[in-house]
């Protein structure tokens, strides 16, 4: 295993007080076993996809677009800590799954919910056995916001793999500390998503900011907001101007 780096060294908690309390605007992550450390999860504004740097940067590419970027950035990356490997049993009618452990005191538990627990959902169509498991993987991370402050739990949805999906969620970390994945197979071949591999996006929001109503506008109202609310010309994301425009108007909207 690779080196942990100083950064992720921190006082040995004697008390549960000597838990860092966060922030509005920051999560504490709290492994089982700091060897799990050597693929942490992290935020998106520090490491942008392998990806992005190979797009093409010309007018129009996905590269360009400020929601996507926004989007690619925001919130924490989970990496996945260890090996799984997943595989119809003999008789194809559930999943056999298996983790490489760290050792005998570090283990990785496996759980899963019945084929029956999601009936009426239509995620009980995309399992490639009817009477397969929903997969649990059993996290061994605990994450803490600030209070009031919940992790939508996404699936790396710019990232897909044919072979499998990942449930979505919201979880109110301030007071419940454990994200699972849960992995839907879309596959009856045998494979394995290697350890390190990008799970779930992990996205912060207010639980006192959901919407409670919908207030409806008209026609007449729409000329004043035809163009995006930028003026007279549409935000064309393969123009710098634009871009900057926009950038400078959402400065001064988050510093009122």
């Amino acid at each position: 295993m690779r080196n942990r780096s100083e950064k992720f060294r921190y006082k040995i908690a004697q008390y549960r007080n000597d838990i860092p309390t966060p922030k509005q605007n920051e999560i504490v992550i709290i492994p089982q076993d700091n060897r799990i450390i050597d693929f942490p999860p992290y935020a998106g504004s520090s490491q942008l996809p392998s990806w992005w740097k190979d797009l093409n940067k010309g007018r129009g590419s996905i590269r360009r677009c400020q929601g996507t970027y926004d989007y690619v950035s925001y919130g924490a990356i989970m990496p996945l800590w260890t090996n799984i490997t997943i595989r119809p049993n003999m008789n194809g009618t559930m999943y056999e799954t298996k983790a490489d452990n760290i050792d005998h005191a570090m283990q990785f538990p496996i759980e899963g919910f019945d084929a029956g627990s999601a009936t009426g959902c239509p995620i009980e169509h995309g399992k490639s056995l009817e009477t397969g498991q929903y997969i649990k993987l059993v996290s061994p991370w605990r994450f803490i916001t600030s209070k009031n402050v919940s992790l939508m739990t996404l699936p790396m949805l710019l990232e897909p793999d044919p072979r499998y999906s990942i449930v979505p969620g919201i979880v109110h970390t301030d007071f419940y500390h454990q994200i699972n994945v849960v992995i839907i197979p879309h596959t009856k071949e045998e494979f394995t998503i290697p350890v390190g591999t990008a799970i779930q996006h992990l996205i912060p929001i207010r639980r006192d900011h959901n919407f409670k109503e919908i207030i409806w506008g008209n026609e007449s109202m729409y000329k004043f907001v035809a163009h995006s609310g930028l003026g007279d010309g549409n935000l064309v994301y393969g123009d710098d101007k634009k871009s900057s425009i926009y950038r400078k108007l959402q400065r001064r909207q988050d510093s009122e």
